[in-house]
């Protein structure tokens, strides 16, 4: 499986430090859990973001954003060749 630089705490650090509440939600006090696909293609570039669990539209468009922004990984590998693969990612937004 591909892997985020540092692993999966720099990936939710990254995800906290990236993601910005949208206004409108926050005012509406919508929240949520958006589960993103990706593919990290054989370089390690993430690319064909889709929302396949859809929290609120306001939370899907954020989700996908920083998801798109997201660095290059190291790419999964099937018989030590670098492969794309899909990727889920749950993206959580939680008004505190």
């Amino acid at each position: 499986m591909p892997e985020f630089p540092g692993g999966m705490q720099e990936l939710y650090a990254y995800l906290q430090k990236k993601t910005e509440y949208p206004q409108q939600a926050r005012e509406l006090g919508i929240q949520g859990i958006t589960l993103v696909q990706f593919v990290v293609d054989r370089y390690g570039a993430v690319g064909k973001v889709t929302v396949e669990v859809s929290s609120h539209p306001l939370l899907d468009k954020e989700a996908v954003r920083v998801v798109r922004s997201l660095p290059k990984w190291v790419p999964g590998k099937i018989n030590g060749k670098p492969v794309a693969c899909y990727y889920r990612l749950p993206i959580v937004f939680e008004l505190r």
